[in-house]
């Protein structure tokens, strides 16, 4: 009798381990099945609060872009940001090479709408860009408007998240749906400290040609943070890597450094009846 308990037992945990194996194989490589992940739309409000810790931010930037074979280009400059009353604002300011410098970005996120606006000295013009505008290049770097926004754009919050392992790391994985030229774009999350890991990017024939890679986290004023972000296009070989120091979270940002800028004063030239 005690036998044929125990061949019972022996049948529900053969019967049950090959369930386990099933879903395994439905969730796919890597998948944590069982493990609730949330939605995308969480995970990109909780990667933007990481990446904008404090009222207020600033730090001087160095950006070093390559050509396969070719000398690098290094472009530096100054960021601030600020949060207040609703309203978040970006600027980045370009102070060389001499040939760029004055020339500035202001991201401005105010009730749900951003707006990014870029004040080129050289041709004497402001330009809003927007739509397919986000995605092009700044100042021949790998790097978009998009990107330096330092956030993930609101077109991410539609995807799917899940729990995936990798190296012996879980970590949370975003398939975003098309948006602008992207047939899909792949976004990976440190669930502990909700920062971009790596970002995949998907052209419209499902090839991948851009890759974005997150690293040098630190320790300033009690918030961690990204300082070194990578990006490679797949297709030509070209690279820049922007690097972040001097990160300063407590001082306080006056107005006046945002509506005294150069960009700032267009803007308010423009919008102005």
């Amino acid at each position: 009798m005690a036998m044929e308990q125990g061949a019972g037992r022996g049948v529900r945990v053969g019967r049950f381990a090959a369930v386990l194996l099933l879903v395994a194989a439905v969730a796919g490589p890597g998948a944590a099945p069982g493990d609730e992940a949330g939605t995308a739309a969480e995970w990109i409000a909780r990667v933007n609060a990481a990446l904008r810790p404090a009222p207020s931010m600033r730090a001087s930037f160095r950006i070093e872009s390559r050509e396969p074979g070719g000398r690098p280009d290094v472009i530096s400059g100054r960021f601030w940001r600020q949060f207040h009353d609703g309203t978040s604002r970006t600027l980045i300011e370009v102070d060389a090479p001499e040939a760029a410098r004055g020339t500035a970005i202001l991201v401005r996120e105010r009730e749900g709408s951003l707006e990014r606006y870029v004040w080129l000295p050289f041709v004497r013009r402001l330009r809003r860009v927007q739509g397919m505008e986000r995605t092009d290049h700044f100042l021949g770097t790998e790097f978009t408007y998009e990107d330096l926004g330092f956030g993930l754009p609101p077109e991410r919050a539609r995807g799917e998240a899940r729990r995936v392992r990798e190296g012996g790391r879980e970590l949370i994985r975003l398939d975003s749906p098309p948006y602008h030229h992207y047939s899909r774009v792949t976004t990976w999350i440190d669930p502990v400290t909700h920062l971009v890991v790596r970002v995949r990017f998907y052209d419209h024939a499902g090839q991948l040609f851009r890759e974005q890679e997150f690293g040098g986290v630190e320790e300033v004023d009690g918030f961690s943070y990204p300082t070194r972000i990578a990006v490679r296009n797949l297709i030509t070989g070209s690279s820049s890597v922007l690097e972040l120091a001097d990160l300063d979270f407590h001082t306080p940002i006056p107005d006046t450094v945002f509506d005294t800028s150069e960009v700032g004063r267009r803007i308010e030239a423009a919008e102005s009846p």
